[in-house]
């Protein structure tokens, strides 16, 4: 005997494990286990609790972009995490329901109290200083030659898509404008498909 514990004839003194030492040793394997496993479904439901309180609290929400009005920032067929604003300023991309009820996104470029007019070849300008963005030229066509300024209602905000291409209606009257309470949240996060996740700026 060797501190209590069995050796072979012979040995060197070479500690030999016993059935019960096998026994104790895939016991503590399984409780390391299940505490692992506890461990994890923890943090899952932590995880889910954050999200269900910033869902609550933020109003955050997945949101699909529905067309290609917010390239490059933004393409067709993404998923999109928007927050509710309650300060919405020029140059932030926000998340809106047109008058029929369709989920859009766009940059405001104008906010109540700003005047925006369009100059013949489509050019928009927001208080008198021309706007850099890409959409901002030529977007208006045919309406442009009709086109006067216009003040931005209260509560309401003039939206353009960044992408040259980006279709609006013109400045023929306040419809063209967005109410505050079509807007659904500011755009935040891109997160999917995986390759595209990163900040909507």
């Amino acid at each position: 005997m060797t501190n209590g514990q069995a050796v072979s004839p012979g040995s060197t003194g070479q500690v030999r494990f016993t059935a019960a030492d096998f026994r104790r040793e895939i016991e503590r394997v399984r409780r390391a286990r299940r505490r692992n496993i506890a461990l994890i479904v923890i943090a899952i439901l932590l995880v889910v609790a954050a999200l269900a309180a910033a869902i609550i609290m933020f109003g955050v929400s997945a949101r699909t972009v529905n067309d290609s009005d917010m390239e490059p920032v933004m393409s067709e067929g993404q998923a999109v995490l928007t927050m509710n604003a309650n300060d919405i300023r020029s140059g932030t991309v926000v998340a809106y329901h047109d008058d029929g009820g369709e989920l859009q996104f766009g940059r405001v470029v104008a906010e109540s109290g700003d005047w925006v007019s369009v100059s013949p070849d489509g050019t928009v300008a927001v208080s008198d200083s021309a706007l850099s963005t890409e959409s901002a030229a030529n977007v208006f066509g045919a309406n442009a030659s009709k086109v006067t300024a216009r003040e931005v209602p209260e509560s309401s905000y003039y939206v353009l898509g960044d992408a040259e291409d980006a279709t609006v209606n013109g400045l023929t009257s306040e419809a063209d404008f967005i109410d505050a309470d079509q807007v659904v949240g500011q755009a935040l996060v891109k997160v999917w498909p995986i390759t595209s996740v990163g900040l909507v700026s």
